[in-house]
């Protein structure tokens, strides 16, 4: 599980990458949309991630 916190009062939309030799995600690269003020989970599903609201 990996958590992104958007402190500011606009949305942002930022990009994780994880290194090709990293066990769990190596070459994982996914476009992230996080809300202002919210947090987006993004949980392991093999080689993906899937994002859930922090407080969902």
């Amino acid at each position: 599980m990996v958590e992104v916190h958007n402190p500011t009062d606009r949305e942002v939309t930022t990009t994780l990458r994880s290194p090709d030799h990293t066990p769990v995600a190596g070459g994982l690269t996914t476009i992230v949309k996080v809300p202002a003020g919210d947090s987006v989970r993004l949980w392991f599903q093999g080689k993906t991630l899937e994002p859930r609201r922090a407080g969902a």
